[in-house]
């Protein structure tokens, strides 16, 4: 069965609101997480601001010229190389997906822009004494404790309860991790 938006392009052009609103809701179908919904809005919904404001109006009109000068005016606007590339990510599966479900002829494809080496700070012995200094009572200072010998998002350790540390071993199950994968630490 076709959809509304395959429907109108065999007739004419699907405009831009009707092509993200399909990809929107492709990714809601697919059961991505509410992160990924929240990063597809964030950077998706500007590059068809920023297409729109230089008068294209349907898929079929956006080329690699129209996402390099986006890009460019992303990294204008003094965004880190992690903002540009997710930036670029973002609009990469939004091309794939107006390709494959035929809003446009050909399938968009772009170098993805560079992330520079990123400097990790690590905190000094010193730091995280001072850190650990200032938590106000013994369970922040255990958190932060866990988080620090086990890399554990914060996220991930709000997603915590008692169920999932096997207090024999000290190992923690982490099930609700960064892109829903799980992992044991400790």
């Amino acid at each position: 069965m076709k959809t509304k938006a395959q429907a109108k392009l065999e007739n004419e052009t699907i405009d831009l609101d009707d092509a993200y609103l399909a990809f929107w809701q492709s990714r809601k179908a697919k059961n991505v997480s509410k992160a990924t919904l929240e990063f597809y809005t964030a950077t998706t919904t500007k590059f068809i601001s920023w297409l729109k404001n230089h008068e294209i109006c349907n898929p079929e009109q956006v080329t690699v010229r129209e996402v390099n000068n986006y890009l460019a005016e992303v990294r204008d606007t003094k965004a880190s190389d992690n903002t540009i590339n997710a930036h670029a990510r973002a609009i990469r599966t939004l091309m794939i997906f107006w390709y494959e479900e035929k809003f446009s002829q050909e399938r968009v494809r772009f170098p993805m822009p560079k992330i520079g080496d990123v400097d990790h700070k690590v905190l000094s012995y010193e730091e995280l004494s001072d850190l650990l200094s200032v938590c106000p009572t013994a369970r922040d200072r255990a958190i932060v404790s866990f988080m620090v010998d086990t890399g554990a998002r914060s996220q991930e350790v709000a997603n915590l309860t008692w169920e999932y540390v096997d207090l024999k071993s000290g190992a923690v199950h982490i099930v609700l991790g960064k892109g829903r994968k799980s992992r044991w630490v400790g």
